[in-house]
């Protein structure tokens, strides 16, 4: 059985029946229509940021053991290293940059919600290296062209509209420097595991009237993905991708149905 497989009833709860502090659904399009207001909104209460992140599903011992492993395979793909200077965005309360950002010479956390920012302040206080950036939108403006070693997108891609991912991987492009390397994690539709997030999604998080929640799940496949960073011009490094049409044969992601594209800026 996948690790997957046996904390789906785990992930299932975050999406249904989980409630912030007050009683409200989390996975609700009441937070708002679009990405900063939902997860702005969501985040301002510390249960709703938990139920929204990992930081519940990875909080046990040997769940945060996973995620410590997840960290350091993110860290790898990117060759994370004391001269490096690294973005990651989306990066929720910190699960993965706590273990990251001291790997780095800097680490920027930047994300489209305030408030989740506020939670990454709290779990990366003790670290020195590490810069905060919210966001207006889905772009990397405030960042210069060809400023960054590396680049980080884990469990962020596939919460939006497959245009505005686009977007960001067109911006990754811009802001790294030559031999830059990114790293970005989307959820395979023709994956078992990915199809019953896709069947979940659809039951739950869309209503048929084109009211959805905003940062449902989207779905890619392993040949889109392909497509998608080669019109970019982005060179794939195979041996630290889970780019398979269904069963990987590299292990880089804890989850079975995660599509990982590590790539080089040539």
């Amino acid at each position: 059985m996948s690790f997957f497989s046996r904390f789906w009833p785990k992930l299932m709860d975050l999406r249904t029946p989980a409630k912030t502090s007050d009683g409200r659904d989390v996975w609700s399009v009441a937070w708002g229509k679009t990405y900063k207001d939902f997860w702005t909104r969501v985040a301002a209460d510390r249960q709703g940021a938990c139920l929204i992140t990992r930081e519940r599903v990875m909080s046990d011992p040997d769940q945060f053991a996973l995620c410590k492993g997840l960290a350091e395979s993110m860290a790898r793909c990117i060759a994370a290293g004391p001269d490096k200077d690294v973005l990651e965005v989306g990066g929720g309360m910190g699960a993965m940059a706590v273990h990251i950002a001291p790997l780095c010479k800097s680490f920027t956390a930047a994300d489209i919600s305030a408030t989740m920012i506020e939670h990454q302040k709290r779990a990366l206080a003790h670290l020195s290296n590490v810069r905060y950036c919210v966001l207006a939108r889905c772009d990397l403006s405030p960042f210069p062209d060809a400023s960054l070693d590396g680049v980080l997108f884990e469990a962020v891609l596939m919460h939006m509209d497959k245009e505005d991912s686009f977007r960001y991987m067109e911006e990754t492009k811009r802001v790294l420097r030559p031999g830059g390397r990114a790293y970005f994690q989307f959820h395979n539709l023709m994956h078992p595991d990915g199809w019953a997030i896709f069947e979940a999604t659809r039951k739950h998080h869309c209503d048929g009237a084109g009211t959805n929640i905003p940062t449902r799940c989207r779905m890619h496949t392993a040949d889109e993905v392909r497509f998608l960073l080669s019109r970019l011009g982005f060179v794939i490094d195979e041996e630290l991708s889970q780019l398979e049409p269904v069963r990987q044969k590299n292990k880089i992601h804890v989850f079975e149905h995660a599509l990982i594209a590590t790539v080089v800026n040539p």
